[in-house]
């Protein structure tokens, strides 16, 4: 197993001169308090722990510190890039509350390996999900507009279901979800992207009865008259789980029934 890319060994390479053995001492001394410091850690990731401190534009890198950010390697970087996904997939699984704490810290984390050009905007969890999805199902609105502002995703990729971050954004409604909604939203996603199911945003909002993540979807123009496999409408949707205010919300919207429409037609057929 390679070791941490922390554990320099000086060499000519670095700087093209020869080791000082007190040099190298005093970096062995450092390395050791870190191993202390990351080890009394809740994340104990090192590379998470030693890279938020390396980017944060607050903290001043000393002298050794700047010895052993030189010694990252490219498998430290794949390494760093993976570990993002996988820490929010964890606190998907666990259900952890969002912490702006961490989101400020991937943020810097990202906009470091953006920096040196090794971010991977590629990686997805075996499930299909990206950085993006993963960060708009934690609601981390943040790192989200973080993301759309540099354009390093698109937007209306699903995952292994074909389930978007739109949709994802559509289904739990808070103020997190509903702001990252609009900001899917105006970065020009396709509202009416379906799932393998063929089930849109706006159904899914209706299904779980998201009435103003529905509002947002409706008046941003999504359509309201598409149909899943099943031949739902979202409409029909809010009507059998009984969502009467979304409901309603279409007849604003000037929603007509057609179900019900044919009722009557057929009623006064009779």
């Amino acid at each position: 197993m390679k070791k941490l890319f922390f554990l320099i060994t000086l060499t000519s390479n670095i700087f093209c001169m020869q080791p000082d053995k007190e040099l190298s001492k005093k970096v062995d001394n450092i390395i050791d308090s870190y191993k202390y410091y990351l080890s009394i850690k809740e994340n104990k990731n090192p590379r998470y722990q030693f890279l938020t401190k390396i980017v944060d534009p607050e903290k001043n890198l000393s002298y050794y510190e700047k010895l052993m950010l030189e010694a990252i390697t490219e498998e430290d970087f794949n390494q760093i890039n993976k570990s993002i996904i996988n820490t929010i997939a964890m606190l998907l699984q666990i259900r952890q509350m969002p912490n702006p704490k961490m989101e400020k810290d991937l943020c810097l984390l990202i906009n470091f390996l953006i920096s040196v050009q090794k971010f991977d905007s590629t990686l997805k969890l075996d499930s299909g999900l990206n950085l993006l999805m993963l960060a708009t199902s934690i609601k981390f609105p943040t790192l989200v507009s973080f993301l759309l502002n540099r354009k390093m995703f698109n937007v209306d990729e699903g995952d292994n279901l074909g389930v978007t971050a739109l949709i994802r954004a559509s289904i739990c409604e808070c103020d997190g979800h509903l702001a990252i909604l609009q900001m899917l939203i105006d970065s020009g996603t396709n509202l009416n992207k379906v799932d393998t199911l063929k089930q849109t945003a706006l159904m899914y909002a209706c299904s779980h009865g998201n009435k103003k993540a529905a509002e947002i979807l409706i008046h941003s123009g999504a359509n309201i008259h598409l149909k899943n496999n099943d031949g739902y409408t979202a409409y029909d949707w809010a009507k059998k789980n009984n969502q009467t205010e979304i409901m309603q919300l279409f007849a604003n919207y000037g929603f007509v029934n057609k179900s019900f429409f044919e009722y009557l037609k057929n009623l006064l057929k009779k």
